[in-house]
Parts: C-alpha cells; sequence; structure tokens
C-alpha cells in the first residue's frame, strides 16, 4: 500500500485473485491523475477501481473478453483517469487480477503512477498561462510515464 502525495512509476506484480490498493490523501479541488499499463502477460481479468473519502466510484475499468482483434487488446492494456477532488481525504486506486470477474491462475506485472498534486496559488492576470503550463506539464508526466512503461515492456 503507498500512502504518500503522489505514486509515481511503479510497479507491481498482482497475483491470481488478488488486489493491491494505492492511496493519496488530498484537499478539495486538488487534480488527482493516474496511468497504467499491463506490462505482462495481458490485460485479462485485471480491474482497475478509483474511490474517494466517501466511497464515491471515480473511475472503473475491467477487461474479461478477448474475443476481439489483437488491436483492441494492446488499447485495453492501459488506462488514464483524471479529476478533481471533491472533498478532503483519502482516494484509493485499486488493482485487481481476477478477483470479481473470474480468473487464471496467472500473476500479471502492472505498471502505474497515482497523483494528487496541488497547483498551487494562482494570480488572476496569468491564470489561462498557468493552465496551459499545467495541461503541458500533465501531458508530459503521461509520456514520462508510458515511456518507463514500455521500457519494463521490453525487459520483461
Amino acid at each position: 500500500c503507498c500512502l504518500a502525495p503522489y505514486c509515481e512509476a511503479y510497479s507491481v506484480e498482482i497475483k491470481s485473485g488478488e488486489s493491491s490498493c494505492f492511496i493519496v490523501k488530498t484537499v478539495v479541488g486538488v487534480p488527482i491523475t493516474g496511468t497504467y499499463e499491463v506490462i505482462v502477460p495481458d490485460p485479462k481479468y485485471i480491474t482497475v477501481k478509483v474511490t474517494g473519502p466517501n466511497g464515491f466510484l471515480h473511475f472503473e475499468k475491467t477487461k474479461t473478453d478477448f474475443s476481439s482483434a489483437e488491436k483492441d487488446k494492446e488499447e485495453e492494456s492501459e488506462g488514464f483517469f483524471s479529476f478533481d477532488a471533491e472533498i478532503e481525504g483519502d482516494y484509493t486506486m485499486c488493482i485487481a487480477n481476477g478477483v470479481d470477474n473470474g480468473n487464471d491462475g496467472i500473476p500479471r506485472l502492472v505498471a502505474f503512477n497515482f497523483r494528487a498534486v496541488a497547483r498551487g496559488e494562482q494570480d488572476y492576470q496569468f491564470v489561462g498561462l498557468q493552465s496551459e503550463l499545467t495541461d503541458l506539464s500533465e501531458g508530459l508526466e503521461l509520456l514520462k510515464d508510458h515511456q518507463s512503461y514500455m521500457n519494463q515492456r521490453e525487459d520483461a
């Protein structure tokens, strides 16, 4: 379990039938973002859920059916979420391997990040510029994370 302002560039092996949860603590209005990618062997039976302090479900993605094309399999191996914290408290991201949707006995390696980073005070005169810089920064973080995931996939 990770309890910090952000969990960045981590990989975790999740055994079949088990889950791992990670927590960020934040205040109202702070952007919460995250990405994940199943490194090996495939995303079958992986579920990712993000809930707030009040139990509200902010994000959920489950993959169990692989009757579609190989391209769809690659697209389903990764995901992204972003939202602003509505209330102060702990936000939890859980990654499960076959807990609720069946399992095949295969452990899976999942790379991820989970962030809640305050933007700081904004000067009215520079709000537009600050917003653009924040979006650019988040985009660069996503690109950096994706590159890290690809490096891990090459090493696996």
